[in-house]
């Protein structure tokens, strides 16, 4: 097995990246902060999207107050989009109170008056995935998890109901990831003393209404990464009795036919797992 190390994003700003917003259409969006220019105490939010095959990238300033990031490219204009929403807290929901977007063709953010999500919701669970044109984040509204989407074309949101054995919060956590080309749900639970996780995925449809089938159950007490292309989950573990103190955490892969783990050759403290294919998109950017 070989591994490619991408060189790191170039800029000629000073910028600290902290996290991983998503990735789309071989295009990688990061944020983090960076220091004001004018005032070296300080700090403005920025978003930097980058192209790792072409060595290009673009720093973006985020809006201030901005409570969580969404990135994709729209399939329809091949515009990459960055979606910023402020929320307001009330007690222990928040009430989403602005959506911007910022379309690299336009170089500007834009905010947006209708079609916002009305709903008090919580934080989201996971971070956000991109597929098919959409936008898609795992959120929590009253006692109930639902999905969240964002059209990269019409620039709207809708609100994904539930089945109630995915949707009730009774001791199951739910996560959204990404599995192939669709949405899928990872439904932790525990029974009987044992920790387990039921791989869900999201059938495709039109409606607020969408139907979800059970594909496997993985029995573990670790977190899903993600998925490899051939659709079997990678697994984080974290092995508090290994001797290797610098690297305890370990990567495998769970093949659910055949009940078998493989362990593959990365061993980070910390990681993101996401799909990439290689684009010229940010070519034309100087």
């Amino acid at each position: 097995m070989s591994f490619l190390t991408p060189p790191p994003p170039l800029t000629d700003e000073e910028i600290f990246l902290t996290d991983i917003v998503g990735c789309s259409r071989g295009l990688v969006c990061l944020c983090g902060w960076a220091p004001d220019s004018g005032d070296t105490w300080r700090r403005i939010n920025v978003a930097l999207l980058w192209n790792p095959s072409i060595r290009k990238s673009v720093v973006v300033t985020v809006p201030t107050g901005s409570s969580g990031l969404g990135f994709g490219v729209c399939p329809v204009t091949n515009d990459p989009k960055i979606v910023s929403i402020k929320r307001s807290s009330w007690k222990t929901r928040y009430h989403c109170e602005e959506v911007t977007v910022y379309s690299l063709s336009s170089g500007k953010w834009t905010a947006l008056s209708t079609n916002l999500p009305t709903q008090l919701i919580r934080e989201s669970l996971g971070r956000a995935v991109v597929t098919d044109g959409f936008i898609y984040w795992g959120v929590e509204f009253t006692s109930r998890y639902m999905i969240m989407s964002f059209d990269l074309t019409s620039e709207s949101f809708e609100m994904i109901d539930l089945p109630d054995n995915l949707a009730l919060q009774d001791h199951v956590l739910v996560c959204i990831s990404k599995r192939r080309d669709s949405v899928a749900l990872l439904q932790y639970a525990e029974s009987n003393d044992i920790d387990f996780c039921n791989v869900w995925m999201m059938e495709h449809g039109a409606t607020a209404h969408r139907s979800f089938t059970k594909l496997f159950t993985v029995i573990t007490p670790n977190d899903i990464m993600g998925f490899r292309k051939n659709g079997v989950p990678i697994i984080f573990i974290h092995d508090h009795d290994d001797d290797d103190d610098d690297f305890p955490a370990k990567l495998i892969v769970y093949e659910p036919n055949l009940q078998h783990n493989g362990y593959l050759e990365i061993c980070p403290p910390a990681i993101l797992l996401n799909s990439y294919m290689e684009t010229l998109l940010l070519l034309d950017q100087v």
